[in-house]
């Protein structure tokens, strides 16, 4: 695997007369909130939990820490995560085919999983 010092390099060696244009997705697979907890635990060996709520209920969260200005987008942005198509790519809003960065740059996101590998991230501490 190419360290990304090196991918960057080589990404923007090609110039624009390749990537002019184009739209490259920065998004890994699409995970539920219980897949994110079983992800950290299988990889830290820690205990993680998903303990689901109502949207009010994380928009009251969110309100709370950022502002009540957040309260009704944070809402609305869950609410478009989960009816978001499994089949697609960007929330919904492209097709899989259409994410050439594999085949125009070399570069794919990374799974949460390679992620946490490659930082050695334990969460937060």
């Amino acid at each position: 695997m190419k360290s990304l010092a090196n991918a960057k390099t080589e990404i923007f060696s090609l110039g624009p007369e390749k990537t002019a244009a184009k739209t490259y997705p920065v998004v890994g697979p699409k995970l539920s909130f219980a897949d994110f907890a079983r992800v950290f635990r299988e990889i830290t060996s820690q205990e993680a939990t998903f303990d689901p709520i109502t949207l009010d209920q994380w928009g009251a969260t969110v309100a709370a820490t950022v502002g009540k200005g957040y309260e009704e987008d944070i809402k609305q942005m869950m609410e478009w995560i989960a009816m978001a198509p499994d089949d697609k790519i960007c929330y919904g809003t492209r097709d899989q085919t259409e994410d050439t960065s594999y085949e125009d740059l070399g570069v794919k996101a990374s799974t949460l999983a390679d992620w946490m590998r490659r930082t050695a991230w334990q969460g937060p501490q």
